[in-house]
């Protein structure tokens, strides 16, 4: 199913729940602080007093057995516990009591919370700390194991403790609150202006339209937009020459094709109107097909003449231009035979060439093709292939009348000679146009007393 929605809110949310969860773990962290902050000293405290205690129940520091308390000591011990438990620097609330191994009260000031029983403790834990709540009140209590077995526990209220808590914890969250929404805020602003950035992108291509398409697209202010801008420039750049190609080859279909479509209308036209004879309706056919034959050829001409020219790459692979070159001469020899003409094929064996050896034949086959429609049948043609200085160079070469060479008007498109009897004016526009793709070169010598050389050289593989 599609998604919809806006980038902007998602990525705030994104931004927000991020850093709602590191605001969280952050808060905890500094919660467990202030707790450790508060508690940790008043436990050190009240640790101290039971250690001071325990230290007067003990008259010998390696007895084992049971204390024997005398009088006096007796009178110590509850001296001890009045003055520990009169003081109330540590809080309200505060008891003592100090009980024997079998659970007997030796000694005990102050009152103890309601509901709460001194219960044994396990030897395990020595030393343990725990708070207990009694209606609105809770205390902190310390439980500290005397060496014969008994116990000192000591107490006192911890509600200044914990409403100062209750206020840091509110602060707290107040201030993560408003932490959150400051980031939710910033990264609003942060995705508004990398969005206005896109939206202004999006509104200039919008206002592209096909004649248009030769405009490109300001440069982004972050690398990003930079990267996207120059990739739709680019894609901007296909589409104009891709269009361009497109509408070369419709006004040059229209104005190409009016003609010979024109011509056989009218050879039609003429066969029909006049008297319809074997031998009328014969030449009306026999015309008929000429003229479709050319309107074949060149609509061949132009389809190959705008995919070669619309292709960024050609297919690349390994071509071995003698091999072609002997194809191509045993391709028009029959043609040679037939008019009498010499035709003579030098392939000398070289390094190949990288490109497509359908383009490269079809190169050859134009530039023979010129050669024999251009020169009389007693005219030699040659058609060579040689290495020449880490080149591969094409030769076809006559000794017909030549012409006032003006390379710039052979190559351009529909571009006939005076005494041209044929052709739809496109062979050399695309012989030169395949030599282009190829990185190649292709130039024309042509005298009238030398007759006419082409001469293709490409870079020959390593």
């Amino acid at each position: 199913m599609r998604r919809t929605g806006s980038l902007r809110v998602r990525l705030t949310i994104a931004f927000m729940a991020l850093g709602g969860v590191l605001v969280v773990a952050a808060s905890l962290g500094v919660s467990h602080l202030l707790g450790r902050a508060v508690w940790r000293p008043l436990d050190a405290a009240l640790e101290e007093e039971a250690d001071q205690l325990v230290a007067i129940l003990q008259e010998d520091e390696n007895e084992a057995a049971d204390l024997d308390i005398t009088e006096d000591d007796s009178d110590d011990l509850l001296a001890a516990v009045t003055r520990i438990g009169t003081e109330r620097d540590l809080g309200p609330g505060k008891f003592v009591e100090v009980t024997d191994a079998a659970g007997n009260v030796l000694a005990a000031y102050g009152s103890e919370p309601s509901g709460y029983t001194h219960s044994a403790q396990s030897a395990a834990h020595r030393r343990r700390f725990e708070f207990f709540s009694s209606g609105d009140d809770t205390y902190r209590i310390a439980h500290v194991m005397v060496p014969d077995g008994g116990w000192v526990a000591l107490g006192v209220g911890t509600d200044r403790q914990m409403q100062s808590l209750a206020r840091a914890h509110v602060g707290l969250a107040l201030g993560a609150l408003a932490f959150l929404l400051a980031l939710g805020a910033v990264a609003w602003h942060i995705t508004t202006r990398a969005i206005s950035e896109i939206d202004s992108v999006a509104a200039d291509l919008e206002a592209l339209e096909a004649d248009s398409l030769d405009r490109r697209l300001a440069p982004g202010a972050t690398v990003e937009i930079d990267r996207l801008v120059a990739s739709l420039n680019r894609m901007l750049a296909r589409l104009d020459r891709a269009v361009s190609h497109l509408r070369r080859f419709t006004a040059d279909a229209a104005h190409e094709l009016r003609t010979p479509v024109a011509a056989l209308r009218a050879r039609i036209e003429a066969a029909l109107s006049g008297e319809l004879t074997i031998d009328a309706l014969r030449d009306g056919l026999l015309d008929s097909l000429e003229q479709t034959e050319r309107l074949s050829v060149l609509a061949e001409d132009l389809l190959l003449m705008s995919a070669v020219e619309a292709s960024d790459s050609l297919v690349q692979e390994d071509v071995d231009l003698a091999d072609l070159v002997r194809e191509v001469g045993e391709f028009f020899e029959p043609v040679a035979e037939e008019q009498g003409r010499a035709l003579v094929v030098a392939a000398s064996p070289g390094p190949t060439v990288r490109g497509s050896s359908k383009l490269l034949k079809r190169m050859l086959i134009n530039l023979v093709d010129n050669a024999f429609r251009h020169t009389p049948p007693s005219s030699r043609i040659v058609l060579e292939c040689r290495a020449y200085d880490g080149l591969m160079r094409l030769v076809v070469r006559d000794d017909g009348p030549g012409f006032e060479a003006d390379e710039a008007r052979l190559f351009r498109r529909f571009a006939r000679g005076a005494s041209e009897q044929a052709g739809t004016g496109l062979g050399l526009a695309l012989c030169h146009e395949i030599a282009r793709k190829h990185g190649a070169t292709i130039d024309v010598e042509s005298s009238r007393a030398a007759g006419t050389t082409v001469t293709v050289d490409l870079d020959a593989t390593i």
